[in-house]
């Protein structure tokens, strides 16, 4: 089995994921790690199985997403189907969504695949960072791939996002760098200030982004 692991190695100066690439190092699975955009030829010339989505960026081509139907399993740190799009940790804690993290398919839409597996993950100390609750997330994001990897690969229980009426769950680039500016300290910015300018808009994604 071949796998490529896309998106940011990086974060800061430390790698992201390198537990889960150890883990397929030990069980002897191949893998590839990129940042940059794949295409089909790539996947084809490297044999590739399965492809994981950690904070990959580029918009990846339908006729990717349709020979790799239900083989691309994307990251994403919220749970789903609140949260979709950027900067998911932070609209959780603006509009008081429950955070987690969301083992789900990458279909057309965006974070609107068939969910694998997921988990609530509850901050009770609202003086911890962006940054640190995003750390905190994306050990959970790994550790229950790493656990649950062979119900991954062969899935019994998939679950079909329902979106809640008249809510909007999907926050763009647009909006989630206008909200990020409000906090001068950005990912060092604590729960406790960013749900007092959220209190402003009454947690609301729709009363903020009516107000740029």
């Amino acid at each position: 089995m071949n796998i490529l692991l896309a998106g940011k190695y990086f974060f800061g100066d430390r790698p992201l994921n390198q537990n889960i690439i150890n883990f397929f190092n030990k069980k002897k699975i191949k893998i590839l790690i990129t940042e940059d955009k794949y295409n089909i030829d790539f996947l084809r010339k490297n044999e590739i199985n399965f492809i994981i989505n950690s904070g990959y960026g580029p918009i990846i081509k339908e006729e990717i997403i349709n020979i790799y139907h239900n083989k691309i399993i994307n990251m994403h740190n919220s749970y789903l189907p609140n949260g979709r799009g950027i900067y998911p940790n932070l609209w959780s804690i603006f509009c008081n969504y429950q955070s987690g993290i969301t083992l789900c398919y990458l279909d057309k839409g965006i974070d609107t695949g068939d969910i694998i597996l997921q988990k609530k993950v509850n901050f009770e100390d609202d003086n911890i960072t962006l940054k640190e609750s995003w750390t905190r997330l994306q050990v959970e994001l790994s550790k229950t791939l790493i656990d649950n990897w062979s119900n991954i690969i062969n899935p019994t229980n998939i679950l079909k996002q329902i979106s809640k009426k008249n809510e909007i769950s999907y926050h763009n680039r647009k909006y989630s760098e206008a909200l990020l500016k409000k906090f001068s300290k950005k990912w060092d910015t604590t729960h406790y200030e960013v749900k007092k300018i959220a209190r402003m808009f009454n947690f609301s994604y729709e009363k903020f982004i009516s107000q740029l």
